[in-house]
């Protein structure tokens, strides 16, 4: 896996967990969709990597998936709410 796409993966997670964890935050829905997105694409961007096995490839697409729904989630039912973490 080329180290770019590693670190454009971590950089998203970092994002992601970032806005996720913080237990007082108040949060809209259009920016976890957007850094969900962005997860995703990462992982896609993985998938499209030549040379993997066909597992690996499904695994990335697996996980891009789960991102991409929730994206959808966020933007489309949560989206101008703003959700309080305690």
């Amino acid at each position: 896996m080329p180290m770019e796409l590693k670190a454009v993966l971590e950089n998203a997670c970092e994002s992601y967990a970032e806005i996720a964890k913080l237990p007082t935050a108040q949060l809209g829905g259009r920016e976890f969709a957007r850094r969900s997105a962005a997860v995703a694409v990462a992982w896609r961007r993985m998938a499209a990597v030549p040379g993997l096995e066909w597992w690996v490839v499904g695994a990335l697409w697996t996980a891009a998936e789960a991102y991409e729904l929730q994206a959808r989630d966020w933007e489309g039912g949560y989206a101008g709410t703003v959700v309080t973490r305690s």
